[in-house]
């Protein structure tokens, strides 16, 4: 799940003369107020350098110089005088605790809808603010372990430069199983895979190899929603048919606990992934 609960997110008075945050942001340029940069806005970031979490110098690996007195004149300006709040202090406080619960209110309901128990697990902080919120949600979701991994501010960057190369190529189908065209399905499949392999073979360093995954979205007819299922490899045959079909049926019964034998099955779409060694 994602929520409007970042470091760029703008704290406001709304409608209703209440605090709120997000889900709109300040975003990296302007950014919030004590980055300089012309932002005006109050943010959660601004909030944590007005509460001493973010120290002034060393921002950025010491190419930004955190500016508290812009994070104050925002904070004051903005929340502090439109509330008739006691002091920046506090409202620096609220600002932080609405985006915290925000965040651990998306855990809770993620959780329900999974049905899982989110004290049985370890919270794992990322991203640039992540950490400086990472034990106050632990403790809102009581949960007892937190992991802050190294790098934790550029773990973004540090997966996308450690994953292997590639591309997914997706097409829409839109057909009964019983009334499918096999020699149009095959030229379908085939042009897919040659456009994964002509974005990600060239990109490969000399000697790598690269895999291919499939997969197709089905559902039952009538149904708005689809359930996306591997496939052992291309579709070209009546066989590779009734594999795909029984695929579907063991999935949405795994999801729903229910068999529906009688149904008519629609396929909806086909996706073919090509995807580069990973390296160590």
């Amino acid at each position: 799940m994602e929520i409007g609960a970042g470091g760029g997110s703008i704290a406001r008075c709304d409608a209703l003369g209440r605090l709120a945050v997000g889900p709109k942001s300040a975003g990296a340029v302007p950014g919030p107020a004590a980055y300089g940069l012309g932002g005006t806005e109050p943010t959660i970031s601004d909030a944590n350098v007005v509460l001493g979490k973010l120290a002034p110098e060393g921002f950025a690996g010491g190419r930004l110089a955190l500016r508290p007195e812009l994070a104050l004149k925002a904070i004051e300006e903005k929340i502090v005088e439109p509330l008739g709040m006691s002091s920046p202090e506090w409202a620096a406080a609220g600002i932080t605790e609405i985006g915290e619960e925000a965040m651990a209110n998306a855990a809770r309901v993620h959780a329900v809808e999974q049905g899982k128990d989110v004290t049985a697990y370890t919270l794992m902080a990322s991203g640039g603010a992540g950490p400086l919120h990472a034990v106050r949600l632990a403790e809102k979701l009581g949960i007892s372990k937190v992991v802050i991994p190294s790098f934790a501010g550029v773990g973004s960057a540090v997966g996308f430069l450690s994953a292997p190369i590639a591309y997914e190529v997706v097409r829409s189908v839109l057909a009964p199983l019983e009334c499918l065209d096999m020699k149009r399905l095959c030229k379908l499949q085939a042009d897919m895979a040659d456009e994964a392999n002509a974005v990600v073979l060239p990109a490969l360093a000399a000697g790598d190899s690269a895999a291919m995954t499939l997969a197709a979205e089905l559902r039952y007819e009538g149904q708005g929603h689809a359930l996306r299922v591997a496939l052992d490899g291309l579709v070209e045959t009546t066989a590779a048919v009734e594999n795909m079909r029984q695929s579907f049926v063991d999935a949405y019964h795994a999801v729903y606990g229910a068999y529906h034998y009688a149904n008519a099955i629609e396929l909806v779409a086909f996706s073919i992934t090509v995807k580069g060694r990973i390296r160590p």
